[in-house]
């Protein structure tokens, strides 16, 4: 599923900036920006941007995503990127600074500052002395303390990093950076953001397609994806997990495993048996099912959407995996060979079991029975009728045409008289082949999900019913209308 930005969109306002930044932070992090590259990475960037961001903030959240994005496919490793000093820049502070400047002040300005090049590259390109360099450095981190002067305590790391957003500022005449690379030469020497486009653009590293965001708008995929987080004494189980679900699966950390669910049809069944096997156990894995921003890449998942199933897996218990309920516990081992009165004993042992299960309580009913339920076909659609308690919640699902479909579900037990018949009842009619007719004391939670998860399945809505059941232990009253007889 995917949604169109229109061009009004902040991904389109920020697109040559975001496009500049890329660029910039892809070389000097020694990785050359080729134009297949530079459309993934801006794509992760605008999908990853926090929502209004501004301006003069989205340069610096561009370059922590750009390193994000070389984390991922460099070393697998999914740590999100940290968030950039929050505080919101001046363009008087940055006048302020340059006013002060001597020679060697605009060289640390540009060079330490602008480029992130180290003192000890300066001092060699420039033959500055690096102790004359460390001077007009603290020289710029006084002053824009006593710019700032608002009782925050700023350490020199955190001004540093205002100093480096500073330098890259662009001008306030500067129109996002779209015209960059035929602005005029006044311009041009002004403003940062401008002079690194056409640096880039002399160098063949960016050109003027890449600053123009495409007019139709811009695409936002959304997929599923289920985070799957290991504990310490389960680790030695991700490979288990990974061979498991096959190329659906990338590891993420040392403790966690990323599933693409769009290419996975059966990985409730698949957790169950490794957690019978104990490949992880129940008690070793966690697990959060995300639907969120994000795309899958032949080398990894790029996107929001990792980071917060990521996140979202290890805020969950032990044991507990969205959608599934419990998970099975690990199965006995099977009994060794034994001489035959071994047998004899096990036969015994057997009776006694299946006399003891005899008399095990039975399964408590339903707090709300459908009562007086019926299911008719006619040529062009199936018709269901029930009745059940007022204080029910109710819940109807479709087996049609396009798959399973959601009918009908309750917010609250009143909202079932959508379904009213008026004497009494409820009852549906639609184009389809067969009707899920369910009552829960409880509201149907994740409804939409499971309908995703088992839709290709063999018999989805026989699935869909032992899921619900599982989930609302055992107290709902599910009833699925048989299928016809020529199937």
């Amino acid at each position: 599923m995917s949604t169109s930005l229109p061009p009004g969109s902040p991904a389109a306002r920020l697109w040559a900036a975001v496009s500049i930044e890329a660029a910039w932070t892809l070389q000097v992090s020694g990785v050359r920006c080729t134009p297949a590259l530079l459309h993934e990475v801006r794509r992760h960037v605008l999908l990853s941007m926090p929502k209004n961001v501004s301006e003069d903030h989205a340069d610096a959240c561009t370059a922590g995503l750009v390193r994000e994005f070389l984390q991922r496919f460099r070393g697998g490793d999914y740590t999100g990127a940290a968030p950039p000093e929050p505080r919101p820049l001046q363009t008087i502070w940055r006048d302020a600074i340059l006013e002060g400047l001597d020679p060697i002040g605009m060289v640390v300005w540009r060079l330490m500052y602008g480029d992130g090049l180290t003192a000890e590259a300066v001092e060699q390109r420039c033959k500055v002395d690096r102790v004359v360099l460390s001077s007009a450095r603290e020289g710029m981190r006084c002053a824009l303390r006593s710019l700032i002067d608002d009782g925050d305590e700023l350490d020199d790391a955190r001004m540093d990093r205002l100093l480096s957003r500073l330098s890259r500022m662009p001008t306030p005449d500067c129109t996002g950076g779209a015209e960059a690379l035929s602005a005029s030469k006044e311009h041009i020497e002004r403003c940062p953001r401008c002079c690194r486009a056409l640096r880039l653009g002399r160098a063949g590293l960016l050109k003027t397609v890449d600053l123009i965001a495409p007019a139709k708008g811009w695409t936002v995929e959304r997929i599923s994806v289920l985070a799957l987080n290991l504990h310490p004494d389960g680790r030695h189980h991700r490979d288990a997990l990974l061979a498991t679900f096959g190329g659906a699966a990338i590891p993420v950390a040392d403790d966690t495993v990323v599933v693409d669910l769009d290419r996975t049809s059966n990985h409730v069944s698949m957790l169950y048996a490794l957690a019978e096997e104990g490949t992880p156990s129940k008690h070793h894995v966690r697990g959060a099912l995300v639907r969120g921003p994000g795309r899958w890449h032949d080398r990894g998942l790029i996107g929001p959407v990792a980071s917060a199933s990521i996140n979202e897996a290890r805020a969950r218990q032990w044991g507990e995996i969205d959608t599934m309920g419990t998970l099975p516990e690990i199965l006995p081992p099977p009994p060794s060979a034994t001489p035959w009165w071994g047998a004899a004993a096990l036969v015994t042992l057997a009776a006694a079991f299946a006399g003891v299960s005899a008399l095990e309580r039975p399964k408590d009913p339903p707090t709300y029975p459908i009562a007086e339920v019926s299911f008719q076909r006619t040529a062009d659609a199936v018709v269901g009728r029930f009745d059940v308690d007022d204080a029910a919640y109710t819940l109807v699902v479709l087996d049609g045409p396009d798959g399973l479909q959601v009918l009908h579900v309750d917010d609250k037990p009143a909202d079932k008289g959508e379904i009213a018949t008026g004497v009494g009842d409820y009852a549906v009619s639609v184009e389809g082949r067969r009707l899920l007719v369910a009552s829960s004391s409880e509201p149907f939670l994740q409804v939409e999900e499971l309908v995703t998860l088992v839709r290709a399945t063999a018999q989805p809505l026989d699935e869909l019913a032992t899921r619900l059941d599982a989930l609302h232990d055992r107290h709902a009253d599910l009833v699925i209308q048989p299928l016809p007889d020529h199937l």
